[in-house]
């Protein structure tokens, strides 16, 4: 039987875990100044996986 993280990362289209800069990235932007015209926004960082 698959561990739950072997199963989560078959599900996920990416199929892999996420790198460090892969998630800093989108940090980074939010940051003020980057996106400083965005108000409001949920940032779905998952490698697809909540489109799957």
């Amino acid at each position: 039987m698959p561990s739950p993280a072997r199963a989560l990362l078959q599900a996920s289209p990416a199929g892999r875990p996420a790198l460090a800069h892969e998630m800093a990235a989108p940090v980074l932007f939010q940051l003020p100044g980057a996106a400083s015209f965005i108000s409001v926004h949920h940032l779905v960082v998952d490698g697809g996986y909540t489109l799957a």
